[in-house]
């Protein structure tokens, strides 16, 4: 059995083969987008951005108010407030 989390042997091969199908056509690529219209450039890429790069999770923080003083807390709010 493979750890949590891990990938499998299909996956990580896969992921291998397209990848190096990318290197190998990366300038062909670059040229096809240079000939495309700026908004279709930008649109080109924008939908290419979730496979680029990962997407953020929002980090759930819990956070229990009763084991604080109520300086601690307010030192918090005011913490939040200026980020």
């Amino acid at each position: 059995m493979r750890p949590k989390g891990s990938l499998n042997r299909t996956t990580q091969e896969t992921k291998r083969i397209i990848n190096q199908m990318l290197d190998e056509c990366l300038n062909t690529l670059k040229n096809d987008l240079k000939e495309l219209k700026p908004s279709e450039r930008i649109q080109t890429i924008l939908q290419l951005f979730p496979y680029l790069i990962p997407k953020l999770r929002a980090n759930e923080t819990k956070l229990d108010l009763s084991k604080l003083e109520p300086s601690e807390i307010r030192t918090a709010i005011n913490n939040l407030l200026d980020e």
